[in-house]
């Protein structure tokens, strides 16, 4: 972290071509899957497909992760204070 990102188009190649990264770009989210985002991420490698993924939607305070231990899991969203509200009973919402 601190050098320049690599520009991907694609969240599954760039693991695996470019292991540990800092990493941005229009790429389809999931790998693949058609859906286009503009976000910027890292890579935390262990080895072949063991580690995981972090990414944030430019411009949109989303923070989303997956990890990954001989194949990845879904990517799942991190709820904060800027995507949730606190109901009257003091449970939270997503907005």
């Amino acid at each position: 972290v601190g050098a320049d990102s690599v520009l991907i188009t694609d969240w599954n190649d760039a693991y695996d071509n470019f292991g540990g990264a800092f990493i941005a770009g229009n790429a389809g989210y999931p790998g693949g899957t058609g859906e286009s985002i503009n976000a910027t991420g890292i890579n935390l490698r262990r080895g072949g497909r063991v580690g995981a993924q972090l990414i944030v939607y430019n411009g949109d305070n989303q923070l989303l992760f997956r990890s990954s231990y001989n194949g990845f899991l879904p990517w799942v969203r991190v709820y904060h204070t800027g995507n949730t509200i606190r109901m009257a009973d003091n449970t939270l919402r997503a907005i």
